[in-house]
């Protein structure tokens, strides 16, 4: 190939076909499947950026389950959809934190469960990656919230429960209890 780019695999019809792997210009390489010289059922992908995606790929983008790891230290295990982390999976994060659930459109929407290193824990609705509706958080110290969320904050109508067993009912607001 003229531009740098390198093949090394099974050809079918002038095609890249069947088991290959595709040295990039750029310093990327993808060890896998190939259909129609597309990226087509299971492979590796391994980026410049030292991230790298291993699992099911249709058409040329991510598709299907598979594994993306980042150079960070940072893992996601799921599902992927055009490209992007969408439908069921568990993205565990580099400093402890791990969060499982629902993805859309490669952002954190529906339903899903964080937990947080230091011991606290969400439970509840998500929305572009944010707290987002009705949901549960959970105090390392035993304390607990009820209620609603917006944009990432306690907001509207809850219960606070202590762990001493006194409760609180009322309004929040922009993360802070107003009455």
């Amino acid at each position: 190939m003229d531009n740098g780019n390198k093949y090394d695999g099974k050809w079918k019809n002038d095609k890249e076909e069947g088991k290959g792997i595709f040295y990039y210009n750029n310093g990327e390489k993808y060890d896998g499947e190939w259909k129609n010289d597309k990226k087509e059922g299971k492979g590796i992908y391994y980026y410049k950026s030292g991230n790298k995606y291993d699992g099911e790929w249709k058409n040329d983008k991510k598709e299907g389950k598979g594994v993306f790891i980042y150079k960070s230290g940072s893992k996601y295990e799921g599902y992927f959809k055009n490209n992007v982390k969408d439908g069921h999976g568990i993205f565990s994060y580099k400093n402890g934190d791990k969060y499982e659930g629902d993805f859309k459109n490669g952002s954190k929407a529906g339903k899903g469960v964080k937990y947080f290193a230091n011991g606290d824990k969400y439970e509840g609705e998500w929305k572009e990656d944010e707290f987002n509706g009705n949901g549960v958080y959970y105090y390392q110290n035993g304390d607990k919230y009820v209620g609603e969320f917006k944009g990432g904050v306690k907001e509207g109508k809850v219960i606070y429960y202590y762990s001493n067993g006194e409760k609180k009912e009322g309004t929040w607001e922009n993360d802070a209890f107003v009455e």
